[in-house]
């Protein structure tokens, strides 16, 4: 696509968007109505009327109580006296869930609105596929997606985004952070909705920023619309951060310490008065780890010694910053504009030994020497964003558009001294060397969006939109050698590198979603456009592609009852290569386990398909799914071993793989004291690989669970323990082990729920160890890691004045809530 016909496109949804608004503005009225809502209220189980329910309307704006009643005899209500505008409703009554009535408008053409028949549900019934209970539920299922709501998560409050991670249903995380979802690692991880900006950090580093005091909720997509990014063959995790619009000044402060060296704190904070609400948040992270590691590697090539055994320790030092300052401001009824600007910063630290032993093929100790590692990294970004929605008097028609700016840059540095004890089985003349690495990276990324909801009739809603992304990399690597004779450091040209990636993705999309009665459905097409260019300054060598993709979805949905619902879902996906995949670079920092990316990298497409029923049995809500994903060209990480004994890792489109399995997911209340959630994942991978070592399996059978427990004690006392268990899992060249860990936690609070105070235990029997074994020509490799994951942790937190999910006196509802789906 070229950028002329985008910006056609562009144009032309615009002015129709524009005309509509016009035609709609042109009928509204400046004067004084006396409109009236109406409605029946009625008990979701039985269906009788509920006589004498609390019916009380408020101002959208700022939450002010404008009008109210009681239902009669028959249930129904009748409020009159109101002004054009933008209101909600609450009704409640003892024994029922308040239900909440959102987007209320009042104007010219619509001055009796009438709700129908609203039904009211009593406590631990379930709506809309979720448990209704006087708490909200840890674990909610929509048609699309599934939000955790890890606010009520004790035992991960006092850590970081990798530890509410940890007890997400579906996800697994290995020891370096590495993020999978239903034994896939192909998934993409979003920020409200939108990417870091961080490209060139681990999921761990991005993750470990991020305090999980400041996480709202975390939603899993398996299979996105096409309103999201097609990147991500496993699907989509987005974190959804608290904000705050509750009037006044408002704030909640938490701190928190653990034991070796683990301390974090964060401010989160607002001041709201009347259409404009600042909000912003502090936070500082200081975390030492320790680690510990082995592995064994049999070698089949007879000119080499058969085994290699290496043993490692490190210590690792973490501290990161981050502020964020933001704005809303209520241009009127309809009109937001919304800006922000955040700023993070962290650097880390690590020192590391890693024992080299080589042996004959009678165990004998030939070759020994250490390596000692010292490395560091500073990362910096800044990450602007500027919002704007449009909302209309119609009901769920909306306009958003945004633009985000994100300027990220990395230094770090690494240095390895090599000392040689043992050669040949006699000790050693060689040298010590000196080995210095030095990387400058930088990061920009652009990105334009909008959208428009188009409702038609009651269920029947069009949506369409575009999203143009323009990121530019660089990644500049120095290798350096030490001359102890002549005690300078020269630069190795033959291993320096510096790399250049440049990306642009343009996509338009459009989905329609209807309903029929007790059948939903929606159909989506997502046309996209990508160009990417790499280059190596060094050599002048430049790598070029562009290609045109579609990314098609389809959702079907089925009401048997108002407790039963069975789905049906598709969608394609894309995995493209990441930049440090493609850059040909050869990396030396262990010198006998070198990696090198491949720049003939092609993206890898997944056609993923899903069903699923959700049911409320005995009071327990329950969610059964399977699903289906098959990949191909897949982008397999190829390790194989040279003449000299080194193995080298790269990547290749040689294989195809399958997934598919089933997953279970229940919440329920045993007492009223006393709730769980628990979930399981089966999962099955298949690898067609051409290059498989033979007599090694390409299948594997896996499995996830999760069980966590929350006891209420007494109004101010709760304790939650929570067990996991990650069974072994495939890769295209071996197997992990299985890894399983258990938390503990407890939560009391004072001052009627203002100052809390947390205990906390991580992995209470310390037994999260990694280990795995990979298979190639000529070899065999074991690895087994260990790092710190016993800990302890205090953590206090203090609310500020309104700093609270809702003013309970009236049950009254956030901005947020007001605003979302």
């Amino acid at each position: 696509m070229r950028k002329s016909d985008l910006l056609i496109i562009v144009i032309i949804l615009n002015i129709l968007v524009y005309a509509q608004s016009k035609k709609s503005d042109f009928n509204s009225t400046t004067g004084i109505l006396s409109g009236i809502i109406k409605g029946k209220v009625i008990d979701s189980s039985t269906k009788l009327p509920v006589v004498y329910a609390n019916v009380s309307v408020f101002n959208s704006k700022d939450s002010s109580v404008v009008n109210g009643g009681v239902t009669n005899s028959k249930g129904e209500f009748v409020i009159n006296g109101l002004k054009p505008g933008k209101y909600y409703s609450n009704i409640s009554f003892i024994g029922y869930k308040t239900t909440i009535i959102k987007n209320i408008t009042m104007n010219n053409r619509n001055q009796a609105v009438e709700l129908g028949i609203l039904k009211i549900v009593p406590s631990s019934i379930k709506l809309d596929a979720v448990v209704v209970s006087a708490d909200k539920e840890m674990i909610v299922t929509n048609l699309d997606k599934q939000v955790i709501n890890v606010d009520k998560d004790l035992v991960s409050s006092s850590g970081s985004a990798i530890d509410v991670m940890q007890n997400i249903p579906s996800i697994q995380i290995d020891i370096d952070g590495n993020i999978s979802l239903r034994g896939n690692s192909n998934v993409t991880i979003l920020i409200d909705g939108k990417p870091s900006g961080f490209a060139g950090l681990s999921a761990n580093d991005v993750l470990s920023q991020i305090p999980a005091t400041s996480i709202k909720s975390v939603e899993v997509v398996t299979n996105p619309s096409s309103k999201y990014d097609p990147d991500g063959t496993a699907g989509i995790i987005n974190i959804v951060l608290k904000k705050r619009t509750n009037l006044g000044f408002n704030g909640v402060f938490n701190v928190n310490a653990g034991t070796g060296d683990k301390y974090n704190g964060t401010a989160n904070f607002n001041y709201r008065t009347g259409d404009l609400n600042f909000f912003g948040d502090v936070g500082g992270r200081f975390n030492k780890f320790n680690r510990t590691g082995l592995s064994d590697r049999v070698n089949t090539f007879h000119s080499i010694n058969p085994y290699l055994n290496q043993t490692n320790t490190s210590v690792n030092n973490f501290n990161m910053g981050n502020f964020l300052l933001g704005a809303d401001y209520l241009l009127d009824d309809f009109n937001t504009i919304s800006g922000s600007i955040q700023y993070r910063k962290f650097n880390s630290t690590n020192t590391g030994d890693v024992s080299n032993y080589q042996l004959d093929s009678a165990s004998t100790l030939e070759n020994y020497f250490l390596n000692n590692t010292n490395g560091n990294r500073n990362v910096q970004g800044i990450n602007y964003s500027l919002d704007y929605v449009r909302d209309f008097e119609e009901k769920d028609r909306k306009l958003t558009a945004d633009i985000m700016y994100l300027d990220f840059a990395m230094n770090s540095a690494s240095k390895t001294d090599v000392n040689y004890y043992l050669t040949n089985g006699n000790p050693s003349a060689l040298l010590p060397t000196s080995i210095n690495n030095t990387s400058v990276n930088g990061n920009k990324l652009l990105i334009i969006q909008s959208d428009y909801e188009n409702p038609f009739s009651q269920g029947n809603l069009l949506d369409v939109g575009f999203k143009s992304s323009i990121r530019n990399m660089a990644m500049d690597y120095n290798y350096f050698n030490y001359d102890p004779t002549q005690n300078i450091w020269t630069n190795n040209l033959q291993r320096s590198n510096n790399f250049a990636y440049k990306e642009q993705i343009h996509a338009i999309y459009a989905i329609y979603t209807g309903k029929i009665g007790d059948f939903k459905y929606q159909g989506g097409l997502r046309g996209e456009y990508a160009s990417t260019q790499s280059s190596i300054a060094n050599s002048g060598i430049t790598f070029s592609k562009s290609y045109y993709n579609i990314y098609p979805t389809v959702y079907f949905a089925y009401d048997f009852s108002p407790l039963d619902e069975f789905r049906i879902n598709y969608s394609r996906r894309v995995d493209r290569p990441k930049p440090w995949n493609l850059n040909p670079f050869i990396n030396y920092s262990d010198s006998l386990n070198l990696s090198q990316g491949n720049p003939n990298l092609m993206p890898q497409y997944t056609n993923s398909y899903e069903m699923g029923y959700s049911s409320f049995i005995l009071n327990v809500n329950v969610y059964a799914s399977l699903f289906y994903k098959q990949t191909s060209g897949l982008i397999t990480r190829i390790s194989q071993l040279e003449n000299n004994g080194v193995t080298l890792t790269t990547y290749q489109n040689i294989a195809s793989q399958k997934n598919y399995g089933a997953e279970l997911v229940g919440s329920g209340r045993v007492f009223s004291w006393w709730n769980y959630n628990a979930n399981a994942s089966y999962f099955r991978t298949d690898i067609n690989d051409p290059q498989y070592v033979s007599g090694v399996s390409s299948y594997s059978y896996s499995w996830t669970a999760r069980v966590n427990s929350t006891w209420k004690l007494d109004k101010t006392l709760a304790i939650q323990a929570s067990y996991t268990y990650n069974s072994p899992t495939v890769t295209a060249q071996g197997r992990s082990d299985a890894l399983y860990h258990t938390d503990l936690a407890l939560k009391k609070d004072f001052m009627n729920g203002d100052l809390s105070v947390s205990l906390r235990a991580s992995d209470i029997f310390n037994t999260m160890k990694f280990s795995g074994t990979t298979y190639g020509t000529g070899f065999t490799l074991f690895n087994e890691g260990k790092r710190d994951s016993r800990i302890y942790y205090l953590g206090i937190s203090y609310n500020l004045n309104n700093y609270k999910q809702k003013d309970k006196a009236k049950d009254i509802p956030t901005e947020d809530e007001m605003n979302s789906d």
